[in-house]
């Protein structure tokens, strides 16, 4: 709880994250349809948390992703799920509005 707070307030992503983001890791937006709609991050992939554990046989377990949401509450979860499942070069980007800002 304390980290999604701490996330709400966040205005830029560290160094390693925004490196990942412009040497083309995979951007993974686990928000709704609904919500990616509303904005997202050109070149991203929407999975809906939700659907997230359907859809993780898909990807390359050996590729970089950079996970994201509106809080980084989800992408947390996201984060944890596929960690467990042999995933290794994870970065949680928190928002989509950061991840955005990043790649300008």
């Amino acid at each position: 709880m304390f980290q999604t707070i701490m996330n709400l307030f966040k205005s830029e992503l560290d160094e390693e994250i925004v490196s990942w983001i412009k040497d083309k890791a995979i951007l993974i937006d686990v928000r709704s349809e609904k919500e990616f709609r509303t904005g997202y991050v050109a070149g991203s992939i929407n999975i809906p948390l939700p659907e997230l554990r359907k859809q993780i046989n898909k990807l390359n377990r050996k590729d970089r992703f950079v996970i994201y949401c509106r809080s980084g509450n989800r992408s947390g979860a996201a984060i944890d799920l596929m960690k467990s499942h042999g995933f290794q070069y994870l970065k949680n980007g928190i928002s989509w509005r950061l991840v955005d800002k990043a790649l300008h």
